[in-house]
């Protein structure tokens, strides 16, 4: 069953991959889209963003680099309107605390 994040960020999309995160004081702002399927990609932005822990498993140095599997989200209340995150990737683990995040879809129409 799916989470409440991840019905929030893959709504009926089959499962994604993350193309693109971008990390500024505050601000986490993470791109997916699906591997197959509609071409559409969606932005999360979490604001007053605080990275709590990273934890990395690659085979290969290169699995660091983006795209990443996702494998999958969790989110946990932590009251107060903040949330703590985990994003469970092939090669990489990470969570944050911050507000819920802006969702944005944006569809992509390649000919």
């Amino acid at each position: 069953m799916s989470t409440l994040i991840e019905r929030q960020l893959h709504g009926d999309l089959p499962l994604q991959g993350i193309i693109g995160l971008v990390l500024s004081p505050g601000v986490m702002r993470i791109e997916l889209a699906p591997w197959e399927g509609p071409r559409v990609t969606t932005i999360a932005t979490f604001t007053d963003a605080k990275l709590t822990s990273i934890e990395a498993f690659p085979d290969d140095v290169d699995d660091l680099n983006l795209p990443w599997d996702l494998i999958g989200c969790d989110c946990h209340d932590l009251g107060e309107r903040r949330w703590r995150f985990v994003f469970h990737c092939a090669s990489i683990e990470w969570s944050f605390e911050s507000g819920w995040p802006v969702v944005n879809g944006l569809k992509i129409n390649i000919l």
